[in-house]
């Protein structure tokens, strides 16, 4: 008895190292997690599924999803945690296919999929872009009763979205008894992306009236919608009303503005944006030069690509084009000076 309590305290030990280790993911954790590793293969634990399930969990975080696949295909036991797992490290790595195909086998294995396998292999169906896997988990969700389930719900608003299916999304989302700032921001996120502007836009002021706060991925996500429908007064209400919640000074809360402002042609309010945030990033700075650029305010544009230089940021892609068709534009007079 004594040496089987030793064993599950060893055991939990283990456990709680690689899940220490996963939940710091530095550059340097999955040597960490290797190292962990060994030390459950001497003690006689790499056949302990629960050790297993975390070390499957925490090698598909770091991204190393051949040493994750490598523990899951040498467990003797699998339970649906260790399924949904590796689903979910797939799913997270790009493997869509692969994912869909170990959830499949799954239930011929006679494992029954829980909200977690749901949620994971939509995840995967969405990176897959193939709007017929959705349909089909999502058939699946609704004969295991798990159809009405928050989670599974907010995965599907957010992936049918994603595959392009705005009429399969809003179904789900007005089916949903219960939503939270995620449901919104899927949907409101989803008409933005598919020029559905307006209607976003009454479902922002919808979600306002219904007492759900917006966070920062809801500014995100109306400001697009504001700007693919060209109005600027939306961007200016969208602004006073993220002033009003003291999201102004995120920095992309503030990056949106500055975009979409210059989207819009009003430079004046881009600038003033840009001048105002505190914390700005490569993404700010290439937002205003970019804006400035499709303005014709090519001077502006040139000196403040300079002036991004100096205070130590580092140009990108974007910012490179956006220069450059600056001075294509003046005849190429500043381009020895990039």
């Amino acid at each position: 008895m004594p040496s089987m309590v030793a064993r599950l305290m060893q055991s939990r030990f283990i456990i709680k190292c690689v899940k220490k280790v996963g939940g710091q993911m530095s550059a340097g954790a999955l040597g960490w997690v290797k190292e962990v590793h060994r030390h459950a293969v001497k003690a006689g634990f790499d056949s302990d599924m629960r050790v297993c399930n975390a070390l499957v969990h925490v090698y598909s975080k770091s991204g190393s999803v051949d040493d994750a696949r490598l523990v899951f295909e040498g467990m003797l036991d699998r339970d649906v945690i260790s399924w949904s797992a590796m689903i979910g490290g797939l799913a997270q790595n790009g493997c869509g296919h692969e994912a869909f195909s170990l959830f499949l086998k799954m239930q011929r294995e006679g494992v029954i999929p829980n909200v977690t396998t749901y949620v994971s292999i939509l995840t995967a169906s969405a990176s897959a872009g193939a709007l017929e896997w959705v349909k089909q988990v999502h058939n699946h969700a609704r004969k295991a009763g798990l159809g009405s389930d928050f989670r599974v719900c907010n995965a599907l608003v957010h992936m049918y979205a994603k595959s392009g299916s705005i009429d399969d999304a809003r179904l789900v989302f007005d089916q949903m008894s219960v939503r939270n700032v995620f449901t919104w921001n899927a949907m409101i996120g989803g008409l933005a992306q598919h020029g559905c502007g307006q209607e976003a836009f009454s479902l922002f002021l919808r979600m306002r009236r219904e007492g759900v706060v917006p966070d920062a991925i809801t500014y995100m996500s109306i400001l697009n919608a504001s700007a693919s429908t060209g109005a600027l007064g939306w961007v200016k209400e969208v602004h006073r009303q993220a002033v009003q919640a003291g999201l102004d000074s995120d920095v992309r809360v503030g990056n949106a503005l500055v975009h979409m402002y210059c989207k819009t042609g009003s430079i004046s309010d881009a600038r003033l944006m840009f001048d105002g945030m505190v914390e700005r990033d490569v993404i700010t700075w290439t937002a205003m030069i970019s804006g400035l650029a499709q303005n014709e305010c090519g001077q502006e544009a040139f000196s403040l690509f300079l002036q991004m230089q100096r205070e130590g940021f580092i140009p990108v892609a974007t910012t490179y084009a956006s220069i450059l068709n600056v001075c294509t534009s003046t005849g190429l007079a500043m381009v020895e000076e990039i």
